[in-house]
């Protein structure tokens, strides 16, 4: 699925349950993904564009088949329990360490972390 570009933000269970969703690009323009936007989507990788500044809680909770995700720097804000029952994806984080400001609770899985990421390790 392919998102329009002058959506700005992606809200509160947008794409809940869309089990048949696999694949999906978020285009610049998005500065927010909203609470459980993406909860039980089945996707296996994500790219989270630089101009996301915030995700918000259960933002992608079930997704079981999420096995890479990148995160920008950009991302200032993170909710609890986003990446809850990911267990299996990698987390690829732009920043050096986790920021001061995402909830501690943001992947209580435990999905691996890998900083210094760049958008092309996923």
């Amino acid at each position: 699925i392919e998102i329009p570009g002058l959506v700005i933000s992606i809200g509160k269970e947008a794409f809940f349950g869309c089990d048949s969703l696999t694949s999906i690009e978020i285009p610049d323009s998005v500065t927010s993904i909203g609470q459980a936007a993406f909860t039980g989507v089945p996707l296996a990788s994500i790219a989270i564009p630089s101009s996301v500044t915030t995700i918000e809680d259960y933002g992608f909770q079930n997704c079981y088949n999420l096995k890479k995700v990148f995160i920008p720097k950009s991302v200032v804000t993170m909710g609890e329990n986003v990446f809850y029952q990911a267990s299996k994806a990698t987390l690829y984080i732009e920043a050096p360490e986790l920021p001061s400001t995402w909830s501690k609770a943001f992947n209580p899985s435990r999905s691996k972390l890998s900083f210094n990421a760049t958008k092309d390790m996923i």
